[in-house]
């Protein structure tokens, strides 16, 4: 059960408690006891104040929501698949019922040539979670985009093992079945469009992304980024960007006190992960100038419980201590 959900079902109770003391008294014509008075004097204000944090939650929850699909729809336009799916899953570790995650997880399937694990991932999805009719609608629009390639596919093209690189060639790539899938992801992008203020912030992001994979001017990217993140002040999306600048300029002090702040908002091994390769790659810059790099700040993730880290924290020490 979601924070929202339990907070404006905290406010409900509130409310019918409320609303009861009142009834009760006007219908048997009686005077509010001393305790009738202290409960509502205590439950009055936690009826208004659980009903706007839940409306708060409520509306961050959207708003992660909506962003984050709106960010993988924009990064299936450009043909950005890994950034697209890992926008899906990030959604779907929050709600791992989302329909359109699901949807975004399959296309990225379809345009990379794995049909069957795409057919697969939305038939288990629907057979696991309910979900509503203008949901299921469009997946089913999906199922039928898969038989349409699958029906213009060699049955060796169908049963190719994913793991081997199809982007030389597939079906997806075919004019009709393309324009299909734009008109998946146009018409989704509609449904889930956030505010114009959000829509020209995220569109700002993935250009610059984009332009950082293509190595244009670091240096007016750095001047965009900046000017992102004094208009949208603490957002976790343009941190992420700034620490995507930083490494390009092989900046390392820079991106990993940045991540430290992502973290304090957004602790997520992911994340984490992030803070220990820059971690790493200091590492092997002072085995390469013969500096040593650890020092107090390291503890930041150096007691982490993950084990994952744990292991790659050993073996950075080691390399450490043999230098």
């Amino acid at each position: 059960m979601s924070i929202s959900v339990f907070l404006f079902g905290l406010s409900l109770i509130s409310l019918i408690l409320i609303l009861y003391i009142f009834l009760i008294n006007k219908w048997f014509k009686t005077k509010k006891l001393l305790i009738e008075k202290i409960i509502m004097v205590v439950l009055i204000p936690i009826c208004f104040l659980t009903a706007f944090g839940g409306y708060k939650y409520y509306s961050n929850d959207m708003g992660f929501s909506k962003n984050n699909l709106y960010l993988a729809y924009k990064y299936l336009i450009y043909n950005d698949f890994s950034e697209a799916e890992k926008k899906a899953n990030k959604l779907l570790s929050v709600k791992p019922d989302s329909a359109e995650a699901i949807q975004i997880k399959s296309l990225v399937d379809i345009l990379s040539g794995n049909y069957k694990k795409a057919e697969m991932n939305i038939n288990d999805f629907l057979l696991q979670y309910k979900v509503n009719d203008k949901a299921k609608k469009k997946l089913n629009r999906i199922l039928d985009l898969i038989k349409d390639i699958q029906a213009n596919t060699s049955q060796n093209s169908i049963n190719m093992d994913e793991n081997q690189n199809n982007s030389n060639y597939s079906e997806a790539n075919h004019p009709k079945i393309q324009h299909s899938i734009n008109e998946v992801i146009n018409s989704s992008i509609s449904d889930i469009l956030p505010s114009i203020k959000t829509v020209r912030k995220l569109d700002k992001i993935v250009e610059i992304e984009e332009k950082l994979k293509n190595n244009n001017d670091i240096d007016s990217l750095k001047d965009d980024v900046l000017k992102l993140a004094v208009e949208n002040e603490d957002d976790i999306e343009i941190k992420k960007l700034e620490v995507k600048v930083a490494l390009k300029m092989d900046d390392l002090d820079q991106a990993k006190n940045i991540v430290k702040e992502i973290i304090r908002k957004e602790d997520t091994f992911e994340n984490r992960m992030l803070l220990t390769d820059i971690y790493a790659q200091q590492v092997r810059n002072s085995l390469n100038t013969g500096q040593y790099l650890f020092s107090s700040d390291y503890n930041s993730i150096s007691n982490s419980s993950d084990p994952e880290i744990q292991v790659i924290n050993e073996k950075i020490k080691k390399l450490n201590e043999q230098n």
